[in-house]
């Protein structure tokens, strides 16, 4: 046992030590940035609302094109597509997931593991035993896929700059934390669509934007002590998460400390490491 405890913690140290060298010989350039392996489509311009988020996803493999290099920006977004491209972008493994009983979809269907992996989270629920993956997706349904795929905070509407959005509606508490994000502006100043089709153009640009809010409440701390309860950093203390207490645990301080630790926490408790 005492092997294999030691075993763990050099991998642990092996782990951090490669990080910290690899961070010291070259900095990692942030996707937001990344330049390099962009396909570029000859349907989307530079001054294009969506041009950065295209470029982004589509750098990252996340989004692809069509014949003769288009992208198609203004073609409206199938449930199944969108599932596929959220999943992506949330790097869930979409290889070992457990049935969601849709019965629309087969499991040798091209969008079948991005699906599920989205209905085990709770991310998307479907229409009772249906998913509809061939529907077009809506402006609302989408608020709500992405507050909960990101973990935005659901909350009462409060800002009432869209018209077409009142308290009342089932997805207004998904369009506020949109809003507060920056996420969205809007099809117009003062509407959200929230019946119309999302477009590919748009969804690259809510899942960007989504990415740059959550990088934006990211916490970034060097480790100084750890506890059975809790991890202190240069930043404060913070409560762990019991998935977390299973590799960030007193055995591996000596590991651990002096590492640089990225991470979302609310309420001063780490929901999860970058």
């Amino acid at each position: 046992m005492q092997s294999k405890k030691r075993s763990y913690q050099k991998f642990i140290a092996a782990t951090v030590s490669s990080v910290v060298t690899a961070g010291a010989v070259a900095p990692i350039v942030p996707y937001a940035m990344a330049k390099e392996n962009q396909p570029q489509f000859s349907d989307v311009a530079e001054k294009d609302y969506f041009h950065k988020a295209v470029s982004s996803l589509a750098g990252r493999g996340i989004i692809k094109g069509y014949e003769k290099g288009l992208f198609k920006p203004y073609q409206a977004v199938t449930r199944a597509e969108a599932a596929k491209m959220i999943a992506m972008t949330l790097n869930l493994n979409t290889d070992k997931v457990k049935d969601p009983g849709f019965k629309d979809i087969s499991k040798n269907s091209w969008a079948y593991g991005s699906i599920a992996a989205l209905a085990n989270q709770g991310i998307i629920v479907g229409y009772g035993s249906q998913f509809k993956p061939n529907d077009p997706l809506t402006r609302a349904q989408l608020a709500k896929i992405l507050t909960l795929a990101f973990k935005l905070q659901a909350s009462p509407l409060k800002d009432k700059r869209f018209t077409d959005v009142q308290p009342a509606d089932w997805y207004a508490n998904y369009v506020q934390p949109l809003i507060e994000k920056g996420i969205t502006n809007g099809t117009t100043a003062t509407t959200f669509s929230p019946g119309q089709t999302v477009t590919r153009g748009q969804i690259a640009s809510f899942l960007y934007r989504s990415e740059l809010a959550v990088k934006a409440t990211q916490v970034q701390a060097v480790i100084t002590g750890i506890t059975n309860q809790e991890i202190a950093t240069d930043k404060g203390t913070y409560t762990l998460s019991p998935d977390l207490k299973a590799w960030i645990n007193p055995s591996n301080l000596s590991a651990l400390k002096g590492a640089v630790l990225h991470f979302n926490a609310k309420d001063r408790v780490i929901e999860k490491v970058s």
